[in-house]
């Protein structure tokens, strides 16, 4: 064999050799990357599998506690609609006793009445004040609006009264006459207007109306 025979041969066995070497290398390094990204996605994939159980969980909880939230804030507007609903049935008792025209044999005096009907009336506003965020807001306006009316009413009742006491004012006993009426008839027509608005806000709220 010629001596660039032998040369070529060499240089070819060579080539193939590093030729090889290059291609299993390549094909070692593609292996092991290959596993390395299936490993790298089988733990983005169990790692979001973890953040969506812990997000569902964690909605779960917060969905929970909503619910709890609405159910006692619901449970606390009831009580409220009721207890001013109580109060107002002892406001429009104590108010009608005081502004009734009729008058039985052994009953309080006026001033009695008025006194018994007041302590009624500021237990009401007390309550209504710190609690009125509870209800609906035509019902507060329906509720400030009867409280305005009735201290205006009783107010001017009462001071009627005590002018009538007086035999030689003739125009305030007219006066007191006038207001008496007035006051009865606003005891009778207004209270279970609103009464039954708190009745309707009561029975929108359990759902039974």
């Amino acid at each position: 064999m010629e001596v660039w025979q032998t040369v070529l041969v060499a240089i070819t066995g060579n080539t193939l050799a590093v030729a090889a070497i290059a291609w299993l290398a390549k094909a070692i390094i593609g292996n092991s990357l290959q596993r390395e990204l299936e490993t790298h996605r089988a733990a983005l994939e169990r790692d979001n599998q973890i953040a969506t159980d812990r997000l569902r969980h964690d909605l779960s909880i917060a969905a929970q506690e909503r619910s709890v939230v609405f159910s006692k804030l619901h449970e606390r507007r009831a009580e409220v609609i009721a207890s001013v609903y109580s109060l107002i049935v002892e406001v429009s008792r104590k108010g009608n006793s005081f502004s009734s025209p009729i008058e039985m044999g052994g009953e309080p005096t006026k001033q009695e009445k008025y006194s018994q009907f007041a302590d009624a009336f500021n237990a009401l506003l007390e309550f209504f004040e710190k609690n009125k965020i509870y209800l609906p807001k035509d019902t507060c306006t329906r509720v400030d609006a009867l409280i305005d009316g009735i201290r205006l009413h009783t107010v001017r009742l009462n001071i009627g009264f005590r002018r009538a006491d007086d035999r030689s004012d003739t125009s305030g006993y007219r006066e007191m006459l006038e207001q008496w009426g007035k006051t009865w008839e606003f005891f009778k027509d207004k209270l279970p207007e609103v009464r039954g608005a708190l009745e309707d806000d009561l029975r929108t709220l359990v759902g039974s109306g």
